[in-house]
C-alpha cells in the first residue's frame, strides 16, 4: 500500500512509494537507465549522518550535516514533494553507480529523526524504508509527502543573526531559499489549504446526500471521509478500471458476518466511481441508492451510506438497532479507510464525518424520532437512559492514516466514529469496540460468541466475554 501518492514519481520509477514497492531491482534499474535527478527525486551516495554517531559530511564549520539534511527534507516539503535514495552515485544529476552504503538503516533514521528535530521548525515528516541488499548492506528510501504545515524553516548558520530561520524549496535539481514575500505566501497558501480541505469535505457530502434523496428508504447511515492530502488524480478510463477492480477484490465481512452489498453497475460521475447496492428496478435508474450506496473518489474521498432502520427492525421504522449501527460503522469505517490509503497513500491522517439522515436531508425532521435500541429475549428495546432524535446528525472524527493500513487501526478508526454518533443519544462511548481497536465480546449480547469467533480468526485484539467481572 504506498505510502504517498506522486504520479511523476511512480512513472520514473515504474512502482509505487511503499516497501513492496521499492526494492533493489528498482535502484539498479534507475542506474542502468541513467535517471535523472528531479525537482522530486534526489539521489545520495552516502546519507547525511552515519549510524556511529559522527557526521559523514560538512560543509563548513558553522552549517553542519544536520542542517543540510534539514534543508533538503524541507525544501521537498515545502514543494511537491520528494524521494532521497540513498546509496545512489550521481554525475551530473545522472545515477551511474549503486552503492548499498548503510549498515544499520535504524540507527541512520533515529540520527536523521533527531537532526530533522533539532534543526527545522516546524518538523515536516518524512518516512524511511531499508532496501536490503543481495550483496550485504541496505539502501535508504526516505519519502518526503508535500507539507500542508509549509512553508518548513531551517535553522541559519551559526551567527546568522539577519536570518537565523531560513527557508529551503526545490528548485528543479537544486535547492533556493524562499525570498520574503514568498514566504509571506507559503503561510497564506498554508491557511488557504485548510479552506480547500473544507471545501472538499462539502463537496463530498452534497454529492452522496444528494444522491441519497433519490433513495426509497428513508434513514440512512453515512460516512464520509476526506484525505489530508488527497491524490492529484484525474478520472479516466483506466481509473474507473482501477477503482472498479479494487472494489471487485474488497472482501470484508464485518463481526455480524454482513458484507458491503454492492451489485449495481460502477459508473463514471465527476471526480468519482457511483455503485449502488442492486441493480435497478423497473422503472428506476441505475445509478439511484438501493440497500447500500458508494462513492468512490480518485483522489482517495469516499461517501459509503446504508439503510440503517430497515435493517435493524422492518416494523419498527423509528428503531435504531445498537448491534446493527456497531456493526454498520464498522462496515462503513473500513471500505471509506480501505480506499483512502490504497488512492491517497498511508501519509497524513482523513477527516471522518458519520451522520444519520432521512433519504439525505440534513434538515428535514423525522416522521418519528429515532431511538437506539438493544436486543433482549423479547425484541427490541429503548437503552435506558437515552434521548431520542428528532432530526437528522451529523459528528466528525479523524484517523490517522498510517495506523489505517490494518484491521486494528480501521477499527479505531469505526470506534471513533461510531462514539461521537452515539453521544447524540446520549451515550459516552461504543459497547462493541475499545478505544485501541479491541473487540468487547460482551458488548455483542448473543452474538458475543460468533463475534469472539471473528475476532480470533483474524488474529484481532479481544476483550473475551465475562473480562468485566474478573
Amino acid at each position: 500500500m504506498p505510502i504517498w501518492r506522486s504520479a511523476a514519481l511512480e512513472a520514473v520509477l515504474e512502482t509505487s512509494l511503499d516497501e513492496s514497492g521499492l526494492t533493489e531491482a528498482v535502484i539498479k534499474r534507475l542506474v542502468e537507465v541513467g535517471a535523472r535527478e528531479t525537482d522530486q527525486l534526489d539521489f545520495k551516495l552516502r546519507p547525511h549522518l552515519s549510524e556511529s554517531g559522527t557526521v559523514a559530511t560538512q560543509a563548513d564549520r558553522s552549517w553542519g550535516a544536520e542542517q543540510e539534511f534539514a534543508k533538503d527534507v524541507c525544501a521537498f516539503a515545502n514543494h511537491l514533494g520528494g524521494l532521497i535514495l540513498v546509496g545512489i552515485r550521481d554525475e551530473n544529476d545522472i545515477a551511474t553507480r549503486a552503492e548499498p552504503t548503510v549498515a544499520d538503516p535504524g540507527a541512520v533514521t533515529q540520527r536523521l529523526r533527531q537532526a530533522l528535530l533539532n534543526y527545522s521548525s516546524p518538523s515536516p515528516q518524512f518516512y524511511s524504508i531499508a532496501i536490503e541488499s543481495a550483496d550485504g548492506g541496505y539502501y535508504l528510501a526516505l519519502i518526503v509527502p508535500p507539507s500542508p504545515a509549509a512553508p518548513h524553516a531551517v535553522q541559519g548558520a551559526t551567527g546568522n543573526t539577519r536570518r537565523p530561520l531560513q527557508y529551503p524549496v526545490r528548485d528543479g535539481t537544486d535547492t533556493r531559499w524562499l525570498l520574503e514575500h514568498e514566504v509571506a505566501e507559503r503561510y497564506r497558501a498554508r491557511f488557504a489549504g485548510r479552506s480547500a480541505r473544507q471545501a472538499l469535505r462539502v463537496e463530498t457530502l452534497e454529492a452522496g446526500l444528494g444522491a441519497l434523496q433519490r433513495a426509497e428508504d428513508e434513514i440512512w447511515l453515512y460516512l464520509a471521509i476526506v484525505p489530508e492530502s488527497p491524490a492529484p488524480q484525474r478520472l479516466d478510463q483506466h481509473a474507473v478500471e482501477t477503482i472498479t477492480n479494487w472494489w471487485r477484490e474488497y472482501g470484508f465481512a464485518s463481526p455480524l458476518s454482513r458484507i458491503f452489498n454492492l451489485h449495481g453497475t460502477p459508473t463514471a460521475a465527476p471526480e468519482r466511481v457511483t455503485i449502488s447496492g442492486s441493480a435497478a428496478r423497473v422503472g428506476g435508474e441505475d445509478t439511484d441508492p438501493r440497500d447500500a450506496y458508494l462513492e468512490l473518489y480518485v483522489d482517495g474521498r469516499v461517501f459509503a451510506a446504508t439503510p440503517i432502520t430497515t435493517r435493524s427492525s422492518r416494523e419498527d421504522r423509528a428503531c435504531i438497532g445498537e448491534l446493527t449501527l456497531a456493526d454498520d460503522t464498522i462496515l462503513l469505517a473500513d471500505i471509506a479507510v480501505s480506499w483512502a490509503n490504497y488512492q491517497a497513500g498511508s501519509w497524513g491522517s482523513a477527516e471522518v464525518v458519520i451522520g444519520l439522515a432521512k433519504q439525505g436531508l440534513v434538515t428535514e425532521p423525522f416522521d418519528t424520532p429515532l431511538t437506539i435500541q438493544s436486543a433482549s429475549n423479547e425484541g427490541l428495546h429503548r437503552i435506558r437512559g437515552t434521548r431520542a432524535i428528532p432530526r437528522p446528525i451529523q459528528a466528525r472524527s479523524a484517523v490517522d492514516l498510517d495506523q489505517g493500513q490494518d484491521q486494528v487501526g480501521r477499527l479505531r478508526a469505526a470506534r471513533n466514529a461510531h462514539t461521537v454518533l452515539l453521544h447524540h443519544f446520549g451515550l459516552s462511548e461504543s459497547g462493541q469496540l475499545d478505544a485501541d481497536g479491541a473487540i468487547i465480546a460482551w458488548g455483542w449480547g448473543r452474538q458475543a460468541q460468533d463475534v469472539e469467533r471473528w475476532a480470533t480468526d483474524r488474529g484481532l485484539p479481544l476483550r473475551p466475554r465475562y473480562s468485566q467481572s474478573l
